[in-house]
């Protein structure tokens, strides 16, 4: 947690769990955790404990040593309502590069 905490709950992720793949591929998703107590509904986070057998409340007690940095005044500008959206578009077209679900009809 401490080399996490600065982070703000926020990360990207690049890697499609569910589809088993071997690399991190797809368009990477930006996502936010929850950061302070409440953010959360109650059944969830005692259904997640359950499940990992784990105590929320022990793990906030571990938790309570490490220092948060301050935070920088952009890192929440959701919150003034400043959204933003990312796109993902091609630089440049290269027929000789398949993704690795394509089948390349070079290969037997």
């Amino acid at each position: 947690m401490e080399k996490i905490i600065g982070t703000y709950g926020k990360t990207w992720h690049i890697w499609h769990t569910d589809q088993n793949l071997a690399l991190p591929v797809g368009q990477p998703l930006f996502m936010m955790g929850f950061t302070a107590p409440g953010q959360a509904h109650a059944d969830m986070v005692h259904s997640r404990d359950q499940r990992f057998k784990i105590h929320s409340q022990d793990k906030r007690k571990e938790r309570e040593s490490i220092t948060a940095p301050p935070i920088d005044p952009g890192a929440d500008a959701w919150q003034q309502g400043l959204v933003l959206q990312l796109s993902m578009e091609p630089l440049q077209q290269n027929p000789n590069v398949h993704h690795l679900r394509q089948t390349d009809p070079s290969s037997p």
